[in-house]
């Protein structure tokens, strides 16, 4: 079952992303989700801060063979169970065009700041049942 909390903040991270950005449309021809398009504009420790303050902060992870999350000594299938982590959109092993490719260097760069200004700040903490042994 999905943690509201968790949903209702992915939700806000996704509109201030979408309200600051000109992503591309599903009309290009390769077409990228918006939010991972919108990374690039995007300060990965002021959402990170921002999400901090606003309560509830979650860890950003990163799907390719398997899901992730950079910078985060945690089982990411644990995390994503606890409500705490949320899945980049689009973040993938599978490359359909050169754009789509560059973005998922983009997105682990973000993920692994964001992860790290939450952990530094003690903004979020990994449960001990989700700790990496």
């Amino acid at each position: 079952m999905r943690n509201p909390r968790a949903c209702a903040l992915t939700f806000v991270i996704a509109a201030l992303i979408a309200s600051q950005t000109g992503a591309e449309s599903p009309d290009d021809s390769c077409a990228v989700h918006w939010v991972l398009a919108a990374l690039e504009s995007r300060d990965p420790v002021i959402d990170a801060q921002s999400a901090a303050k606003r309560g509830g902060p979650q860890f950003m992870g990163l799907y390719g063979y398997s899901l992730e999350s950079p910078g985060v000594k945690a089982d990411p299938y644990c995390l994503r169970d606890a409500g705490l982590l949320s899945v980049i959109p689009d973040t993938s092993d599978d490359l359909r065009c050169e754009a789509h490719h560059r973005l998922q260097s983009v997105a682990r760069s973000y993920a692994l700041a964001y992860n790290g200004e939450l952990l530094s700040a003690k903004a979020a903490e990994v449960p001990a049942r989700c700790v990496k042994k």
